[in-house]
């Protein structure tokens, strides 16, 4: 059985890298943001802790604590964005499987805005839109075509030769001029725009 790569074209792999790298990039924004959130989040507890005990008698550390907190649990959310993001969605753009890469990304990508400094949620959108492209544009090898019918036969008795299987160069659609594409499956040229065999 074929590979999945053999079973892309050009464009299609270079999209799928394209895929792969906008969630890679979106991988380290969360991590980045998990690291940089738990930084200021120990600091301004740290920050807190060592204010001078006038400060304590107006409340001032409540503040700083609380600020603390706030980008600690920021930290926490970032920090899972990453791991689930790279459990569960990078392994199916890794396999190929789109649609179901889709399904499970609208979440993340919500939370991409919110918690991944926005470019984050911007580059798994793009890898969405791009894994959209290509479940449409890979549609699965079109139907056989229909039966041919026999041939005459022949008034010799040799058998013909058997056909020369044409090569994979860039023919054009009769009837549409788009480029037709060689299923090598049927040994036919077939028409994605007019979708019929020619």
């Amino acid at each position: 059985m074929e590979s999945e790569v053999e079973m892309y074209a050009p464009s299609q792999t270079a999209a799928a890298s394209e895929i792969k790298n906008y969630i890679t990039w979106a991988l380290w924004l969360f991590l980045i943001a998990a690291i940089v959130e738990g930084l200021m989040g120990l600091w301004s507890i740290i920050s807190a802790l060592t204010l001078p005990s006038w400060a304590w008698t107006w409340g001032l550390h409540t503040g700083y604590i609380m600020s603390g907190i706030i980008d600690l649990v920021w930290a926490g959310i970032s920090f899972m964005s990453y791991m689930m993001v790279r459990s569960k969605i990078l392994p199916l753009a890794e396999a190929g499987r789109w649609a179901e890469m889709r399904s499970g990304m609208v979440v993340w990508i919500i939370v991409g805005f919110l918690f991944g400094f926005v470019i984050a949620g911007i580059l798994l959108l793009l890898a969405y839109m791009k894994a959209g492209e290509l479940t449409s544009a890979s549609a699965t090898v079109p139907p056989p075509p229909g039966p041919t019918p026999a041939p005459a036969p022949a008034a010799t008795a040799a058998p013909p030769p058997p056909p020369a299987s044409p090569k994979p160069e860039e023919k054009l659609c009769p009837k549409c001029g788009k480029p037709l594409t060689y299923i090598k499956e049927y040994n036919r040229w077939y028409c994605y725009n007019c979708r019929q065999y020619v």
